[in-house]
C-alpha cells in the first residue's frame, strides 16, 4: 500500500511540474561537486594536479525500464576540485538509480582522459564509462551534484596511460 501511495505522489508531483520543458520534461544541471585529493589529504601534497576528461554521451539509468542515450557535444572538460559544471539537459521525470557518461577520444587531443598526478602525466585513448550510484526522484528542474570524489581517488594511484582507464572504472562515484 505505501508503495501504491508513494507512486501516485510521485505522479501527481510530476503531473504538476512546471519547471519542465515544453515536453514536460525537467532540466538537470549536472555538476562534479568539490573534491579533494587524497594524497593532498595524507601528505599535505596534491597528486591529481590536472584533469581533462572528453565526454562523448550521458545516461540516466532509470530503477526500471530502459536509459536513454543523450549524445553529448561538450567536448573537453577541465574536471577542477572547486567543482565543475559539467552540462544542462534535459530528462524524463522519473527515478533513477545511476548516471554514467562515456568518455572517448573524439575532442581535438584525441584523448578520452588527460591526467596529471604526482607519478606523471598519463593519457587514455580508451573508451572509459564514469558512473555514479544513488537515488535521483526526477518531478521537476534541479541542480544534480555528482561526488567525483572516490574516482579521484582512484585515479590518485595511476601509474601508467593503461592506468586511467582500470581506476576509473574501477570505482563508482555517488549522488
Amino acid at each position: 500500500m505505501k508503495k501504491i501511495y508513494f507512486l501516485l505522489l510521485l505522479f501527481l508531483a510530476g503531473c504538476a511540474n512546471s519547471d519542465g520543458t515544453s515536453t514536460g520534461n525537467p532540466v538537470v544541471a549536472i555538476q562534479f561537486a568539490s573534491y579533494a585529493s587524497l594524497k593532498a589529504m595524507e601528505a599535505d601534497t596534491q597528486s591529481v594536479s590536472s584533469l581533462k576528461m572528453c565526454f562523448k554521451r550521458l545516461r540516466f539509468k532509470p530503477v526500471s525500464g530502459i536509459a536513454d542515450n543523450i549524445d553529448l557535444s561538450l567536448g573537453e572538460v577541465t574536471v577542477v576540485n572547486s567543482g565543475t559544471l559539467v552540462t544542462t539537459v534535459t530528462v524524463p521525470v522519473g527515478i533513477y538509480s545511476r548516471v554514467e557518461f562515456d568518455l572517448d577520444t573524439h575532442c581535438v587531443s584525441g584523448r578520452s582522459v588527460q591526467l596529471v598526478n604526482s607519478n606523471g602525466s598519463f593519457t587514455s585513448v580508451d573508451t572509459i564509462t564514469i558512473r555514479f550510484d544513488g537515488t535521483l526522484i526526477l518531478t521537476a528542474s534541479q541542480n544534480l551534484d555528482l561526488n567525483i570524489q572516490s574516482i579521484v581517488n582512484a585515479l590518485d594511484t595511476a601509474t601508467s596511460d593503461g592506468d586511467i582507464k582500470l581506476k576509473a572504472e574501477s570505482v563508482s562515484g555517488s549522488f
